[in-house]
């Protein structure tokens, strides 16, 4: 099946609307994978959206959350995330911070801070609980 968006380049609100669509056809998020070129350019630009945590991250996050696109993968990303979270306290004694000259820590320590404010996430309160285990809560 052919995925049915506009063509690459357009505004925000094009992009969003044809997220939106996609999202409600498909019931999940676009592929970077597809073969198809606007589902693959699509991808791209959620992809580059939500990694620099921009504010059109979490209306991406809503209309995944209200066609359901997103509920094993989001899960899959925050379950890798929360991993990488038990890893780095394992490994280093200490939670991330948010002012270490490491980028990855810094990320790390941006999204736990972020994904535990919303006790309504999947993971936000194992977050919570893990950062507790390192004192930092």
């Amino acid at each position: 099946m052919q995925c049915r968006v506009a063509t690459p380049g357009g505004n925000y609100r094009e992009k969003l609307a044809e997220l939106e669509q996609f999202a409600k056809t498909h019931r999940r998020p676009p592929s970077p994978e597809a073969k198809d070129r606007h589902e693959k350019t699509l991808a791209a630009w959620v992809r580059v959206n939500v990694a620099a945590k921009s504010y059109l991250a979490k209306v991406i996050e809503l209309i995944y959350r209200t066609h359901r696109a997103d509920q094993h993968h989001a899960q899959r990303i925050a379950a890798g995330r929360l991993n990488g979270l038990v890893a780095f306290i394992a490994t280093t004694g200490r939670a991330p911070r948010i002012d270490s000259p490491n980028d990855r820590e810094v990320t790390l320590a941006k999204w736990a801070a972020e994904y535990s404010r919303y006790p309504e996430r999947t993971y936000a309160a194992q977050v919570t609980r893990v950062l507790a285990t390192a004192g930092q809560r």
